[in-house]
């Protein structure tokens, strides 16, 4: 036993060997400075390597402050290559974070990764990736970046589904990162009350305060605290801890300070959603009034601001729609589809951050020009653009295959309140980010995929277990 041991212990020394000896023989002669970084940053998570459960859970966490570090970096003139390797830190991490896993599952000969109907509709997806690159006749290592990017959130599902987890950890994970957002978002308070911050930019939009927090921006701080309503909306129906009411409240204020629209539309929405099944939810019949009359009470508190937004988007998207980036990236899908509407342009190649990188063309071929090109982030033009209709259709199947899984989770039989309400809370949560993802791309971003495919993965994770006690695969600490 003991020689087993030692033997999978070299299998993982040497692969996380190899892997550091590749990174940096790719980069120095770039940039010779960088190595001293990566070595590290890989040798502080291989301390984590002993555990992935860990690893995976605080990976939230530099999710959450990549772009605070980012916005200090540029707000200081930092380095642009360490920014940029900042920007992009989240992709490097979550492949070591697989790469560990998969080295870490070799057992016997074999390698234990459990799978479910879930990777079907990767696979059509990928590989319809692959026909429409070798049609458009496109670079491999581009192609392959875009299509991974695209396909983001299966890999932290596939991460999250095979990490060994417990009832205690979860609670954990989640009580952690919920405490650690109320400090995010009481900085945000300040700063809308007025508070001087030192730092931190008053933002104003349509006439009317933004909040940013430590993120510099109110995009961020309107996302992170409208995904974590939804976790703590769903923890609360789930076991009717009013603490968790509270919670939910000032994160939803969260998101009404930030200014950001499609966040409070999609939240609220997707608690609609989540309240007319509450029969098969379990939720009890008193909150449905609550529910209703907490949207009541922040429409009406925050009526003039509400009434500034609206007006706000009347002006962006109807009045001067001509100068609406995203609107302008629909019109150049639409463009595309009309004259390639089974290919598309292929992966990497039009609304994505792969076609800022490489220079694209294809802008300039359909006459679609912004001032800040790395502003592409409306994830269904993207998709229309690169991988024409066929693509939209497999990526809806993808998106119905992922909802499906949680309905299954709805369907269990959940002792556990706290992990019922999780449930919920992700249910709202996919409702939210699908709204959203209808001018942003956020499908293509690390954090709200973290949380959704992520959390989703951790939870039926669990349910699994519950159900499969005497499991074999289980019975393994990763």
């Amino acid at each position: 036993m003991q020689k087993e041991h030692s033997l999978n212990l070299f299998i993982e020394n040497k692969w996380i060997f190899f892997i550091l000896i590749l990174f940096i023989g790719i980069i120095t002669p770039f940039q010779p400075a960088l190595p001293i970084l990566f070595i590290l940053l890989f040798y502080s998570f291989y301390l984590f390597s002993k555990s992935i459960t860990t690893l995976f859970s605080y990976f939230i966490f530099l999710l959450i402050l990549q772009p605070t570090i980012f916005y200090n970096l540029q707000y200081f003139g930092g380095s642009r290559a360490i920014a940029s390797i900042v920007n992009r830190s989240d992709e490097i991490i979550g492949m070591f974070m697989l790469v560990l896993l998969i080295i870490k599952r070799f057992e016997y000969n074999r390698w234990e990764i459990r799978l479910t109907g879930f990777e079907f509709s990767v696979i059509i997806f990928v590989l319809w990736g692959l026909i429409t690159m070798l049609i458009n006749g496109l670079n491999i290592i581009w192609s392959l970046i875009s299509i991974f990017l695209t396909m983001k959130g299966f890999f932290y599902y596939l991460l999250g589904k095979n990490l060994e987890v417990s009832e205690g950890k979860i609670e954990e994970h989640f009580n952690r990162l919920v405490k650690f957002l109320l400090i995010i978002f009481f900085i945000g308070f300040l700063q809308y009350i007025g508070l001087p911050l030192p730092f931190l930019p008053t933002v104003e939009r349509f006439g009317i305060r933004a909040a940013t927090s430590v993120f510099g921006h109110h995009a961020y701080f309107g996302l992170v605290m409208g995904m974590t309503y939804a976790i703590s909306i769903g923890i609360y129906l789930g076991t009717r801890k009013k603490i968790w009411l509270l919670y939910s409240f000032l994160f939803m204020l969260g998101v009404i300070m930030s200014s950001v629209r499609k966040s409070l539309v999609g939240l609220i929405l997707g608690t609609l959603f989540t309240l007319l099944f509450y029969r098969k939810l379990k939720i009890d019949k008193k909150d449905i009034y609550y529910g209703i009359a907490i949207i009541l009470i922040i429409f009406v508190a925050f009526y003039g601001r509400i009434v500034a937004l609206v007006k706000g988007t009347d002006k962006e998207y109807v009045k001067d729609v001509g100068a609406n980036r995203r609107i302008l990236l629909y019109y150049g899908a639409y463009k595309i589809l009309k004259n390639k509407p089974i290919t598309g342009e292929g992966p990497g190649r039009y609304g994505t951050y792969v076609s800022v990188v490489t220079k694209s063309d294809v802008y300039i071929k359909y006459g679609v020009e912004m001032e800040d090109m790395y502003k592409v982030d409306t994830f269904w033009a993207a998709i229309a653009g690169e991988y024409g209709i066929p693509g939209i259709i497999l990526m809806l199947f993808y998106l119905f295959s992922f909802f499906r899984n949680i309905l299954k989770m709805v369907n269990s039989d959940i002792k556990n309140n706290f992990i019922r309400g999780l449930v919920i809370g992700h249910l709202i949560l996919f409702v939210d980010i699908l709204i959203e993802s209808s001018t942003l791309g956020l499908f293509n971003l690390s954090l709200p995929v973290y949380y959704l495919f992520g959390g989703t993965a951790l939870i039926d994770n669990f349910i699994f277990k519950y159900s499969h006690k005497s499991d074999e695969f289980y019975k393994e600490k990763i």
